[in-house]
């Protein structure tokens, strides 16, 4: 019997090293506290929920790979509420969907197969316009176009006066 290979996995903390030496960002409650921020420059952490960062990641991400602001926002939004569905069906919190039969499984995907989508993160989110004479394209949910300006409030009322600091933080991250 062979030996196993252990592949070391590379170290986040060097890059955000790198990120924070740029400047300290201020430190802040997260948003289930109350009471006036706290700032500190010892470490230069943002103290937030998870699905506020992830969505201003994917959206940085989709931004730096060419995607105009309306989509990044949307799709950033459709991934992030996907990721934390999956994290509520890991943690039993939501029930696990009804099998299917192969018939619809298969109408599925030939439906997923026909939508126009974007693939971000391994997964791919369907996209339209919000009407037939805008040429902007945007991500879907539960097949209707998500509000890229609901998005953007949900950041702003998430990260507070730390968003535009975490944003230019995560871009230089993601360079």
């Amino acid at each position: 019997m062979a030996p196993k290979t252990v592949m070391k996995r590379p170290s986040v903390r060097k890059t955000i090293s790198k990120t924070v030496k740029a400047g300290p960002l201020p430190v802040s409650k997260s948003s289930s506290e109350s009471g006036p921020k706290k700032k500190t420059s010892a470490d230069g952490v943002v103290a937030i929920n998870r699905a506020p960062v992830l969505t201003l990641w994917i959206t940085v991400c989709m931004r730096r790979l060419g995607y105009k602001e309306e989509l990044a926002l949307t799709a950033a939004k459709v991934v992030t509420a996907f990721c934390a569905q999956a994290k509520g069906k890991s943690l039993g919190i939501f029930p696990p969907a009804e099998p299917k039969t192969p018939e619809e499984r298969q109408r599925a995907a030939e439906e997923r197969r026909r939508t126009p989508s974007v693939s971000i993160a391994g997964i791919n989110v369907p996209v339209s316009s919000p009407n037939a004479k805008a040429p902007d394209v945007r991500a879907c949910s539960k097949g209707k176009p998500l509000d890229p300006e609901q998005v953007e409030r949900y950041l702003r009322s998430s990260f507070k006066e730390d968003l535009e600091a975490a944003r230019a933080a995560m871009e230089q991250a993601a360079r």
